[in-house]
């Protein structure tokens, strides 16, 4: 089996290389221009490619809509500050508190809105890019950018623990709801410490997994590591080229626009 086929059996069409390349661009593209249109035009689009991405079966469709389940109620909030704080001209409604007007603007909700886009543009980006590439596959790409070897494979490392860890965590919850702990109980403060009898026992685990992964690596000669090879390579296909090539004249095109602004050249 080629590395080429290899990548296309493992769900790695598409080079990681040429992913982060593309997660570069629109993350850059997001904090140069803050103008509406840009913004919401970038948000749709990745919408849309998750959807395609979702439709043939890349990643499941209900990990688009945790997203937006994660990011709800901290966007709502952002978007209700930013009416109330950010000010403008156009009032939507105000009120009186004692001496002081307050007022709700469209300035402020357009502010919250974009920043909103900009949330949910990075956080369908990240889920994409991690649920489509396999920690192997990206430890490689890594690797072949000039990462060094051991900060490579910590990357994949990390991404193959994390599932265990969360399994791990939910298996602490019901052990602690089985001998009738209630996470829920009590204001905010009270939830705040109710966390710790699952947070104490979490980090103990990840912590002794940590040393036995340590050690295990160092009884290998880990550290002694001169030359590294793979089972299975990447492969840089005529389709990766041509990505990483858009991309980088899309980020071209971009600064470009950005310093004509800045200098009003348009």
């Amino acid at each position: 089996m080629t590395s080429h086929s290899m990548s296309k059996v493992r769900g790695a069409s598409i080079d990681p290389r040429a992913k982060l390349a593309w997660l570069a661009l629109v993350i850059v593209t997001l904090f140069l221009f803050e103008e509406p249109a840009v913004q919401f035009t970038v948000a749709l689009l990745v919408l849309g490619l998750a959807i395609i991405g979702s439709v043939r079966g890349d990643f499941k469709f209900e990990a688009i809509i945790g997203v937006f389940k994660a990011l709800a109620g901290m966007l709502i909030v952002v978007v209700v500050l930013q009416g109330f704080l950010r000010g403008g001209e156009t009032t939507i409604f105000s009120f009186q508190v004692l001496a002081l007007t307050v007022r709700f603007t469209l300035e402020g909700v357009t502010l919250g809105l974009v920043v909103a886009s900009r949330f949910i543009s990075i956080s369908l980006c990240a889920v994409m890019f991690f649920l489509s590439t396999e920690a192997y596959v990206l430890s490689i790409g890594l690797y072949r950018l000039g990462v060094p070897f051991r900060y490579a494979y910590l990357v994949s490392m990390a991404l193959e623990r994390l599932p265990r860890t969360v399994g791990l965590m939910r298996a602490i919850e019901n052990a602690q709801a089985a001998r009738g702990f209630d996470v829920e109980k009590g204001g905010i403060l009270q939830r705040f410490m109710n966390v710790m009898p699952i947070l104490i026992p979490l980090e103990i685990n990840v912590l002794r997994e940590a040393g036995q992964m340590a050690v295990a690596l160092e009884i290998r000669g880990f550290e002694n590591v001169r030359t590294v090879s793979f089972l299975y390579d990447l492969s840089f296909g005529r389709s990766d080229r041509v990505l990483i090539l858009l991309a980088g004249v899309g980020l071209v095109v971009a600064l470009g626009m950005k310093a004509a602004l800045l200098f009003g050249l348009v």
